[in-house]
């Protein structure tokens, strides 16, 4: 083979003409070698990638080859499919497997690229996107509705316009009782510069003390006195509404809904169709805030959410913002409920009822989906929704750990509205 090969060149170093057909022929056969190959590397890659790939039979290993197959052409591999790019330094347009496109702008030697991203016409109508896509797809398309709640001073009656003015009068006393204090030990405070420290120190110590008592003493003479004089048959209905409402403190965990969110592929999603923004609600039975104070101490029901404070006093529910006000009647306010199965990643209240256990990525019959490595198991726990709501605008959605509980609040509560 080596004497013929000799003989060959020999023959093509004395023949220029021959040697530039002969030149030409391996070139091209050489070339057209190479594309055969890939071709073939490709088909049979994509074969195997049609067995072992599919939903129904998908395997836990990954593969990805890219073929340059020459003028900046390249052919990408892997588990997704065949995509293709093609560019060169600066530019490079690629086709993915999903049928998107990625277009990449770069600075050669920069490390400075802007990359442009669209999706295939198949995910943007709706259909199932590729499993690795799904959660991203859901953060694209997922609907949010915020639950809103009328505005404090709308909530208000006529017959309770003068008890609010009043209240908001001495919330805006004490507001501006603190500032001023404060504002006094920030000035003294801007002096440190030019008074020895040995002076500023005990001064401005010494000064904070005294806004702070002076603001506290000041504060505590603006309160509005109230009195209740109850009848022996008003006595049972008040006595019976605290009862309801001990039943919502007692629950180890209340939570205010504050959006709804549905998203679009529930099997990513521990097959729950919408998941919900909430807040910790915080009850507590004692007196009433110093602005308000009732003979003989009696003590109510409160209840914060966020900001807002709901105060349950004997004949009306006050509602406190930081400078709104607003009151509600009682038999004004109407409940209902609505029992969930709810998927649980915190800590679970002692008094839920468990139900079962799901899986983070979970397919139509139940069954862990095999697609995911990092699958784990969620438990489900049975909640109950209850909705307070009013025709003036209150509309609050309370999520209560005990079913049981928020059964008993509704009948209790639904009685009282019969007797009143």
């Amino acid at each position: 083979m080596k004497i013929y090969a000799i003989i060959t060149m020999l023959h093509i170093f004395n023949n220029p003409k021959l040697g530039h057909t002969v030149g030409k022929n391996v070139c091209s056969r050489l070339v057209l070698g190479k594309c055969v190959a890939t071709l073939r590397g490709a088909f049979f890659v994509r074969s195997l990638w049609a067995h072992f790939f599919t939903e129904e039979g998908f395997m836990g290993w990954r593969y990805r080859k890219s073929i340059n197959v020459g003028l900046g052409f390249r052919i990408n591999i892997s588990k997704s499919g065949i995509g293709y790019s093609w560019g060169g330094p600066g530019y490079r347009k690629t086709w993915k497997a999903d049928g998107g496109t990625r277009t990449t702008y770069s600075i050669p030697g920069t490390g400075i690229s802007y990359v442009e991203e669209t999706r295939s016409q198949r995910t943007q109508n709706g259909k199932l996107p590729r499993a690795n896509s799904m959660e991203r797809y859901n953060l694209e398309n997922s609907q949010t509705y915020s639950v809103v709640n009328g505005k404090i001073d709308a909530l208000s009656t006529p017959e309770n316009k003068l008890f609010i003015e009043k209240i908001k009068s001495i919330k805006l006393k004490n507001f501006f009782t603190w500032l001023v204090g404060l504002t006094i030990v920030f000035i003294w405070s801007c002096f440190h510069e030019i008074i020895p420290e040995n002076i500023w120190t005990p001064i401005l110590l010494a000064l904070s003390c005294l806004v702070v008592g002076f603001a506290i003493f000041i504060n505590s003479r603006r309160f509005i006195l109230v009195e209740y004089s109850i009848d022996k048959d008003i006595a049972p209905i008040i006595e019976q509404r605290n009862n309801a409402l001990s039943l919502l403190c007692s629950c180890s965990k209340v939570w205010n809904i504050e959006q709804y969110e549905q998203v679009a592929y529930s099997r990513v999603n521990a097959g729950v169709g919408t998941n919900v923004k909430r807040g910790r609600v915080y009850f507590s039975f004692a007196k009433a805030p110093g602005y308000l104070k009732i003979v003989n101490d009696i003590k109510v029901y409160q209840l914060l959410i966020g900001g807002t404070q709901y105060i349950f006093l004997p004949d009306k529910i006050l509602v406190v913002g930081f400078f709104q006000v607003g009151a509600l009647r009682y038999h004004d306010i109407s409940v209902s409920l609505e029992y969930t199965q709810f998927v649980e990643t915190e800590i679970a209240p002692s008094d839920a009822t468990f139900l079962y256990n799901t899986w983070q990525y979970v397919n139509n019959n139940g069954t862990p989906d095999r697609r995911f490595n990092n699958n784990k198991q969620i438990p489900v726990y049975a909640y109950e929704k209850i909705f307070l709501r009013s025709a003036t605008g209150l509309n609050l959605h309370l999520m209560v750990s005990s079913t049981y509980k928020a059964e008993n609040f509704k009948k209790e509560w639904e009685q009282i509205n019969e007797i009143l």
